[in-house]
Protein backbone atom coordinates (compact mmCIF):
# COMPACT_ATOMS: atom_id res chain seq x y z
CA UNK A 1 0.00 0.00 0.00
CA UNK A 2 1.39 3.48 -1.42
CA UNK A 3 0.83 6.04 2.11
CA UNK A 4 -1.03 8.91 0.57
CA UNK A 5 0.13 11.99 2.04
CA UNK A 6 3.43 12.47 0.68
CA UNK A 7 3.64 15.77 1.95
CA UNK A 8 4.52 14.48 5.46
CA UNK A 9 7.43 11.62 4.07
CA UNK A 10 9.89 13.59 5.35
CA UNK A 11 8.50 14.22 8.27
CA UNK A 12 7.72 10.19 8.78
CA UNK A 13 11.33 9.86 7.87
CA UNK A 14 12.64 11.61 10.40
CA UNK A 15 9.85 10.51 13.06
CA UNK A 16 11.76 6.82 12.30
CA UNK A 17 15.12 7.35 12.63
CA UNK A 18 15.65 6.77 15.90
CA UNK A 19 14.12 3.24 15.22
CA UNK A 20 15.61 2.56 12.55
CA UNK A 21 19.25 3.00 13.72
CA UNK A 22 18.31 0.73 16.70
CA UNK A 23 17.31 -1.81 13.90
CA UNK A 24 20.47 -1.60 11.91
CA UNK A 25 22.36 -1.99 15.40
CA UNK A 26 20.73 -4.71 16.01
CA UNK A 27 21.30 -6.12 12.75
CA UNK A 28 25.01 -5.62 13.19
CA UNK A 29 24.83 -7.19 16.64
CA UNK A 30 22.98 -10.05 15.04
CA UNK A 31 25.49 -10.79 12.67
CA UNK A 32 28.56 -10.38 14.96
CA UNK A 33 26.73 -12.98 17.66
CA UNK A 34 26.46 -15.23 14.60
CA UNK A 35 30.30 -14.96 13.29
CA UNK A 36 28.85 -13.77 10.19
CA UNK A 37 30.53 -11.38 7.87
CA UNK A 38 29.25 -7.89 6.83
CA UNK A 39 25.34 -8.12 4.73
CA UNK A 40 27.59 -7.26 1.73
CA UNK A 41 29.82 -9.35 2.66
CA UNK A 42 27.37 -12.25 3.45
CA UNK A 43 25.35 -11.22 -0.35
CA UNK A 44 29.09 -11.68 -2.26
CA UNK A 45 30.75 -14.61 -0.79
CA UNK A 46 33.07 -15.29 -3.80
CA UNK A 47 34.92 -17.83 -4.86
CA UNK A 48 33.48 -21.24 -2.76
CA UNK A 49 34.51 -23.95 -4.12
CA UNK A 50 31.69 -26.24 -5.17
CA UNK A 51 32.65 -29.83 -5.23
CA UNK A 52 30.63 -33.05 -5.16
CA UNK A 53 31.52 -36.91 -5.06
CA UNK A 54 29.26 -39.15 -7.66
CA UNK A 55 30.50 -42.34 -5.51
CA UNK A 56 28.41 -40.82 -2.89
CA UNK A 57 25.60 -39.09 -4.46
CA UNK A 58 22.96 -41.35 -2.89
CA UNK A 59 20.99 -40.08 -0.16
CA UNK A 60 24.07 -37.31 0.53
CA UNK A 61 24.13 -33.88 0.56
CA UNK A 62 26.75 -32.03 -1.69
CA UNK A 63 28.28 -28.79 -2.74
CA UNK A 64 28.42 -29.06 -6.57
CA UNK A 65 28.04 -27.31 -9.60
CA UNK A 66 30.05 -24.67 -10.71
CA UNK A 67 34.03 -23.27 -10.05
CA UNK A 68 33.43 -20.35 -12.03
CA UNK A 69 34.80 -17.13 -10.44
CA UNK A 70 31.43 -14.44 -9.81
CA UNK A 71 30.52 -11.55 -8.16
CA UNK A 72 27.56 -12.96 -6.08
CA UNK A 73 26.94 -15.80 -4.16
CA UNK A 74 23.95 -17.63 -1.54
CA UNK A 75 24.53 -16.17 1.93
CA UNK A 76 27.32 -17.10 4.15
CA UNK A 77 25.97 -20.45 6.57
CA UNK A 78 27.09 -18.18 9.37
CA UNK A 79 24.74 -15.44 8.38
CA UNK A 80 21.25 -14.58 10.18
CA UNK A 81 18.54 -16.16 8.75
CA UNK A 82 15.34 -14.56 7.47
CA UNK A 83 13.26 -15.76 10.42
CA UNK A 84 16.03 -13.56 12.69
CA UNK A 85 16.20 -10.47 10.35
CA UNK A 86 12.54 -10.87 10.05
CA UNK A 87 12.40 -10.56 14.10
CA UNK A 88 14.31 -7.30 13.81
CA UNK A 89 12.45 -5.30 11.51
CA UNK A 90 8.98 -6.43 12.30
CA UNK A 91 8.07 -3.85 14.86
CA UNK A 92 9.31 -1.18 11.48
CA UNK A 93 7.23 -3.29 8.45
CA UNK A 94 4.37 -3.51 11.14
CA UNK A 95 4.08 0.40 10.96
CA UNK A 96 1.85 -0.40 8.25
CA UNK A 97 4.21 2.86 6.17
CA UNK A 98 4.65 1.85 2.52
CA UNK A 99 5.24 5.27 0.92
CA UNK A 100 8.68 4.78 -1.34
CA UNK A 101 11.10 7.52 0.68
CA UNK A 102 10.44 4.67 3.94
CA UNK A 103 11.08 2.19 1.71
CA UNK A 104 14.42 3.59 0.69
CA UNK A 105 15.33 4.88 4.34
CA UNK A 106 14.97 1.37 5.60
CA UNK A 107 17.18 -0.27 2.61
CA UNK A 108 19.76 2.53 2.33
CA UNK A 109 20.25 1.63 6.54
CA UNK A 110 20.51 -1.60 6.31
CA UNK A 111 21.78 -2.89 2.79
CA UNK A 112 23.43 0.56 1.02
CA UNK A 113 25.49 -1.11 -1.79
CA UNK A 114 23.01 -3.45 -2.75
CA UNK A 115 20.16 -0.73 -2.88
CA UNK A 116 22.24 1.47 -5.21
CA UNK A 117 22.93 -1.26 -7.60
CA UNK A 118 19.39 -2.31 -8.07
CA UNK A 119 18.46 1.03 -8.40
CA UNK A 120 21.49 1.14 -11.72
CA UNK A 121 19.72 -2.21 -13.16
CA UNK A 122 16.16 -0.20 -13.08
CA UNK A 123 17.88 2.85 -14.50
CA UNK A 124 19.38 0.87 -17.18
CA UNK A 125 16.44 -1.20 -17.87
CA UNK A 126 14.00 2.00 -17.88
CA UNK A 127 15.94 3.88 -20.63
CA UNK A 128 15.89 1.16 -22.94
CA UNK A 129 13.39 1.15 -25.54
CA UNK A 130 11.31 -2.48 -26.32
CA UNK A 131 12.92 -3.04 -28.82
CA UNK A 132 16.38 -2.64 -26.81
CA UNK A 133 15.46 -5.00 -24.33
CA UNK A 134 14.02 -7.22 -25.67
CA UNK A 135 17.17 -7.71 -27.67
CA UNK A 136 19.68 -6.97 -24.48
CA UNK A 137 17.68 -10.37 -22.67
CA UNK A 138 21.27 -12.36 -23.75
CA UNK A 139 22.83 -10.44 -21.18
CA UNK A 140 23.77 -12.76 -18.19
CA UNK A 141 24.10 -10.95 -15.18
CA UNK A 142 20.33 -9.60 -14.36
CA UNK A 143 19.44 -13.11 -14.32
CA UNK A 144 21.82 -13.96 -11.38
CA UNK A 145 21.69 -10.89 -9.43
CA UNK A 146 20.10 -9.14 -7.87
CA UNK A 147 18.17 -12.56 -7.54
CA UNK A 148 18.85 -15.76 -7.89
CA UNK A 149 22.45 -16.11 -7.12
CA UNK A 150 25.45 -17.77 -9.91
CA UNK A 151 25.45 -21.27 -10.25
CA UNK A 152 26.91 -22.64 -7.09
CA UNK A 153 24.79 -24.17 -4.24
CA UNK A 154 23.73 -26.92 -1.89
CA UNK A 155 21.96 -29.04 -2.98
CA UNK A 156 20.24 -32.64 -1.78
CA UNK A 157 20.92 -35.33 -4.14
CA UNK A 158 18.47 -38.70 -3.38
CA UNK A 159 18.48 -42.16 -4.99
CA UNK A 160 18.45 -41.37 -8.59
CA UNK A 161 17.31 -37.97 -8.95
CA UNK A 162 20.28 -37.08 -10.99
CA UNK A 163 19.17 -38.93 -14.51
CA UNK A 164 16.36 -38.18 -15.07
CA UNK A 165 16.25 -34.88 -13.10
CA UNK A 166 13.69 -34.58 -10.52
CA UNK A 167 10.48 -32.43 -11.34
CA UNK A 168 11.54 -29.45 -9.25
CA UNK A 169 14.97 -28.84 -11.25
CA UNK A 170 13.14 -26.46 -13.81
CA UNK A 171 12.26 -23.68 -10.51
CA UNK A 172 15.65 -22.86 -10.59
CA UNK A 173 15.52 -21.25 -14.08
CA UNK A 174 12.05 -20.05 -13.14
CA UNK A 175 13.19 -17.93 -10.47
CA UNK A 176 16.20 -16.38 -12.24
CA UNK A 177 13.90 -14.97 -15.04
CA UNK A 178 11.36 -13.45 -12.81
CA UNK A 179 13.81 -11.73 -10.98
CA UNK A 180 15.19 -9.80 -14.01
CA UNK A 181 14.46 -6.62 -14.13
CA UNK A 182 14.62 -6.51 -17.91
CA UNK A 183 12.39 -9.46 -18.51
CA UNK A 184 9.67 -8.19 -16.40
CA UNK A 185 9.85 -4.66 -18.38
CA UNK A 186 9.96 -6.86 -21.93
CA UNK A 187 6.76 -8.92 -20.48
CA UNK A 188 4.72 -5.87 -19.54
CA UNK A 189 5.28 -4.15 -22.46
CA UNK A 190 4.58 -7.17 -24.35
CA UNK A 191 1.25 -7.81 -23.07
CA UNK A 192 0.16 -4.15 -23.76
CA UNK A 193 1.65 -4.21 -27.69
CA UNK A 194 -1.09 -5.43 -30.53
CA UNK A 195 -0.73 -9.31 -30.63
CA UNK A 196 0.49 -9.25 -34.38
CA UNK A 197 3.29 -6.83 -33.03
CA UNK A 198 4.37 -8.54 -30.08
CA UNK A 199 4.43 -12.17 -31.91
CA UNK A 200 6.13 -10.32 -34.75
CA UNK A 201 9.40 -9.08 -32.32
CA UNK A 202 9.04 -11.98 -30.56
CA UNK A 203 9.78 -14.51 -33.09
CA UNK A 204 12.61 -12.04 -35.04
CA UNK A 205 14.32 -12.16 -31.27
CA UNK A 206 13.08 -15.68 -30.73
CA UNK A 207 14.85 -16.89 -34.18
CA UNK A 208 18.31 -14.70 -34.11
CA UNK A 209 18.67 -15.82 -30.40
CA UNK A 210 18.18 -19.50 -31.21
CA UNK A 211 20.56 -19.74 -33.74
CA UNK A 212 23.66 -17.84 -31.78
CA UNK A 213 22.73 -20.36 -28.50
CA UNK A 214 23.34 -23.35 -31.19
CA UNK A 215 26.86 -21.66 -31.59
CA UNK A 216 27.61 -21.27 -28.74
CA UNK A 217 26.49 -24.75 -27.09
CA UNK A 218 28.49 -26.95 -30.02
CA UNK A 219 31.44 -24.47 -28.86
CA UNK A 220 31.53 -24.90 -25.45
CA UNK A 221 34.55 -26.01 -23.75
CA UNK A 222 33.04 -27.35 -20.58
CA UNK A 223 30.44 -29.33 -22.62
CA UNK A 224 33.30 -30.37 -24.70
CA UNK A 225 35.20 -31.65 -21.85
CA UNK A 226 35.96 -35.04 -20.82
CA UNK A 227 36.75 -34.60 -17.42
CA UNK A 228 33.66 -35.83 -15.68
CA UNK A 229 33.39 -39.16 -18.43
CA UNK A 230 33.00 -42.22 -16.61
CA UNK A 231 36.36 -43.15 -17.13
CA UNK A 232 38.02 -40.06 -15.53
CA UNK A 233 35.97 -40.27 -12.43
CA UNK A 234 36.64 -44.43 -12.41
CA UNK A 235 40.51 -43.41 -12.54
CA UNK A 236 40.55 -40.43 -10.23
CA UNK A 237 38.52 -42.39 -7.58
CA UNK A 238 41.02 -45.07 -8.11
CA UNK A 239 43.91 -43.19 -7.24
CA UNK A 240 41.62 -41.45 -3.89
CA UNK A 241 38.16 -42.67 -3.17
CA UNK A 242 37.68 -39.78 -0.87
CA UNK A 243 38.44 -37.09 -3.34
CA UNK A 244 35.83 -34.68 -4.36
CA UNK A 245 34.80 -34.17 -7.61
CA UNK A 246 34.46 -30.61 -9.24
CA UNK A 247 31.53 -29.86 -10.86
CA UNK A 248 31.23 -27.62 -14.35
CA UNK A 249 31.55 -24.10 -14.18
CA UNK A 250 29.67 -21.49 -16.33
CA UNK A 251 30.26 -17.70 -16.43
CA UNK A 252 27.18 -15.73 -14.90
CA UNK A 253 28.77 -12.72 -14.39
CA UNK A 254 30.93 -10.36 -17.14
CA UNK A 255 32.43 -7.12 -16.28
CA UNK A 256 30.82 -6.04 -19.47
CA UNK A 257 27.13 -6.36 -19.82
CA UNK A 258 26.96 -6.97 -23.32
CA UNK A 259 29.47 -9.63 -23.56
CA UNK A 260 27.90 -12.62 -25.04
CA UNK A 261 27.63 -16.04 -23.07
CA UNK A 262 25.67 -19.14 -23.56
CA UNK A 263 24.26 -19.20 -20.19
CA UNK A 264 22.43 -15.82 -21.52
CA UNK A 265 21.82 -17.32 -24.68
CA UNK A 266 20.19 -19.71 -22.78
CA UNK A 267 18.16 -17.84 -20.66
CA UNK A 268 16.84 -15.23 -23.44
CA UNK A 269 15.85 -17.96 -25.49
CA UNK A 270 14.12 -19.40 -22.37
CA UNK A 271 12.59 -16.39 -21.69
CA UNK A 272 11.22 -15.54 -25.33
CA UNK A 273 9.82 -19.25 -25.15
CA UNK A 274 8.00 -18.26 -21.46
CA UNK A 275 6.84 -14.96 -22.67
CA UNK A 276 4.97 -16.29 -26.15
CA UNK A 277 3.14 -19.42 -24.26
CA UNK A 278 2.09 -16.81 -21.52
CA UNK A 279 1.00 -13.88 -23.33
CA UNK A 280 -0.53 -16.72 -25.87
CA UNK A 281 1.42 -15.34 -29.04
CA UNK A 282 0.04 -17.52 -31.52
CA UNK A 283 2.45 -16.19 -34.65
CA UNK A 284 5.28 -17.48 -32.85
CA UNK A 285 4.43 -20.97 -32.70
CA UNK A 286 7.15 -22.37 -35.35
CA UNK A 287 9.92 -20.54 -33.64
CA UNK A 288 9.18 -21.96 -30.20
CA UNK A 289 8.86 -25.83 -32.04
CA UNK A 290 12.16 -25.33 -32.82
CA UNK A 291 13.36 -24.65 -29.68
CA UNK A 292 11.30 -27.56 -28.14
CA UNK A 293 12.89 -30.24 -30.63
CA UNK A 294 16.28 -29.26 -29.89
CA UNK A 295 15.76 -29.47 -26.30
CA UNK A 296 14.24 -32.99 -27.08
CA UNK A 297 17.42 -33.52 -28.80
CA UNK A 298 19.42 -32.48 -26.07
CA UNK A 299 17.82 -34.27 -23.40
CA UNK A 300 17.48 -37.77 -25.64
CA UNK A 301 21.41 -37.41 -26.89
CA UNK A 302 22.64 -37.17 -22.82
CA UNK A 303 20.42 -39.82 -21.49
CA UNK A 304 22.00 -42.53 -24.34
CA UNK A 305 25.88 -41.06 -24.35
CA UNK A 306 27.08 -43.91 -22.00
CA UNK A 307 30.58 -42.25 -21.82
CA UNK A 308 29.90 -39.44 -19.62
CA UNK A 309 28.94 -39.64 -16.09
CA UNK A 310 24.99 -38.97 -14.30
CA UNK A 311 26.83 -36.07 -13.01
CA UNK A 312 27.78 -34.62 -16.17
CA UNK A 313 24.75 -34.96 -17.65
CA UNK A 314 22.86 -33.82 -14.98
CA UNK A 315 24.76 -30.30 -15.29
CA UNK A 316 24.45 -30.04 -18.93
CA UNK A 317 21.15 -30.47 -19.03
CA UNK A 318 19.75 -28.29 -16.03
CA UNK A 319 22.25 -25.66 -16.49
CA UNK A 320 23.25 -25.12 -20.51
CA UNK A 321 20.61 -27.00 -22.64
CA UNK A 322 16.99 -26.01 -23.03
CA UNK A 323 15.48 -28.19 -21.25
CA UNK A 324 13.43 -26.70 -18.99
CA UNK A 325 10.09 -28.46 -19.42
CA UNK A 326 7.81 -25.77 -17.67
CA UNK A 327 9.03 -23.61 -19.56
CA UNK A 328 8.77 -26.03 -22.97
CA UNK A 329 5.21 -26.77 -22.26
CA UNK A 330 3.97 -23.47 -21.38
CA UNK A 331 5.41 -21.95 -24.98
CA UNK A 332 4.24 -25.59 -26.60
CA UNK A 333 0.53 -25.48 -25.48
CA UNK A 334 0.30 -21.44 -24.87
CA UNK A 335 1.43 -20.95 -28.81
CA UNK A 336 -1.44 -23.66 -30.17
CA UNK A 337 -4.23 -22.30 -32.06
CA UNK A 338 -5.79 -24.86 -30.08
CA UNK A 339 -4.86 -23.61 -26.89
CA UNK A 340 -8.02 -23.59 -25.27
CA UNK A 341 -8.57 -27.04 -25.84
CA UNK A 342 -5.39 -28.49 -24.69
CA UNK A 343 -5.39 -26.41 -21.39
CA UNK A 344 -8.76 -28.63 -21.20
CA UNK A 345 -6.86 -31.94 -21.29
CA UNK A 346 -4.14 -30.95 -18.72
CA UNK A 347 -5.51 -31.94 -15.43
CA UNK A 348 -6.05 -35.40 -17.30
CA UNK A 349 -1.72 -35.90 -17.35
CA UNK A 350 -1.82 -34.17 -13.36
CA UNK A 351 -0.63 -30.67 -15.12
CA UNK A 352 -1.94 -26.98 -13.38
CA UNK A 353 -1.48 -23.92 -15.77
CA UNK A 354 -0.25 -21.40 -12.44
CA UNK A 355 -1.14 -17.93 -12.89
CA UNK A 356 2.03 -16.10 -11.14
CA UNK A 357 2.26 -12.57 -9.55
CA UNK A 358 5.31 -10.75 -9.91
CA UNK A 359 5.99 -6.46 -9.28
CA UNK A 360 6.83 -4.49 -12.10
CA UNK A 361 10.51 -4.29 -13.04
CA UNK A 362 10.89 -0.67 -10.91
CA UNK A 363 9.45 -2.18 -7.68
CA UNK A 364 12.27 -1.98 -4.72
CA UNK A 365 12.55 -5.76 -4.45
CA UNK A 366 10.66 -8.48 -6.34
CA UNK A 367 9.48 -11.56 -4.97
CA UNK A 368 13.17 -13.75 -5.85
CA UNK A 369 15.77 -10.69 -4.83
CA UNK A 370 18.35 -11.84 -2.65
CA UNK A 371 16.99 -9.20 -0.61
CA UNK A 372 13.68 -10.48 0.06
CA UNK A 373 14.72 -14.14 0.24
CA UNK A 374 17.48 -13.44 2.56
CA UNK A 375 16.91 -10.18 4.60
CA UNK A 376 14.22 -7.93 5.90
CA UNK A 377 12.50 -6.48 2.49
CA UNK A 378 9.09 -7.52 1.33
CA UNK A 379 8.16 -7.79 -2.61
CA UNK A 380 7.25 -4.59 -3.70
CA UNK A 381 3.66 -3.95 -5.35
CA UNK A 382 3.50 -0.34 -4.91
CA UNK A 383 3.81 0.83 -8.18
CA UNK A 384 1.70 -2.58 -9.69
CA UNK A 385 1.82 -5.83 -10.31
CA UNK A 386 2.03 -8.24 -13.88
CA UNK A 387 0.27 -12.05 -14.20
CA UNK A 388 2.55 -14.41 -15.67
CA UNK A 389 1.38 -18.01 -16.70
CA UNK A 390 3.44 -21.05 -16.51
CA UNK A 391 2.99 -24.78 -15.85
CA UNK A 392 3.87 -26.68 -12.62
CA UNK A 393 6.77 -28.83 -12.14
CA UNK A 394 6.73 -31.99 -14.08
CA UNK A 395 9.07 -35.13 -14.08
CA UNK A 396 10.27 -36.49 -17.45
CA UNK A 397 7.24 -38.83 -18.00
CA UNK A 398 4.53 -35.96 -17.33
CA UNK A 399 6.69 -34.10 -20.07
CA UNK A 400 6.20 -36.76 -22.50
CA UNK A 401 2.57 -36.90 -21.99
CA UNK A 402 1.93 -33.27 -22.32
CA UNK A 403 4.57 -33.03 -25.40
CA UNK A 404 2.33 -36.12 -27.01
CA UNK A 405 -0.91 -33.47 -26.81
CA UNK A 406 0.76 -32.06 -29.90
CA UNK A 407 1.93 -35.18 -31.14
CA UNK A 408 3.47 -34.12 -34.12
CA UNK A 409 6.51 -32.88 -32.58
CA UNK A 410 7.78 -36.32 -31.61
Amino acid sequence: MVFSHKENAKARVGALAAILTLAGALFILTCIAKKAVSPKESLYDQNTPIVANESEAKGQEHDFDASTTVSASSPSQNAPNRNELEDIWEPVLDLGIGDEEIRTAMLRLSHGPLFERVGSQIEKVAGESIKEAIHNLYHVNMFFWPGAGPLNGRYVLEGDSLIPPSADVGGRDTKSILSNRRFLKVYEELSNMPVDEASALVSKELNLSFQQYLSAYSQDPQILSDRLTVSSIEKMLAEDPNQPIVGLGWISETPEESEMTLLGLRFKVLSLVWIAGSLELKATDAAVQEVIREAIRQRDGLYSDRSQSAFYKYQVLSQASLYNRQILVTGLLGTSARSGYLYSQIAQIGLERKKIRSTLFDAVATEYDQLVRFGPMRPDYAKGELYIYCFSAMNDETFDKAISLRSWLR
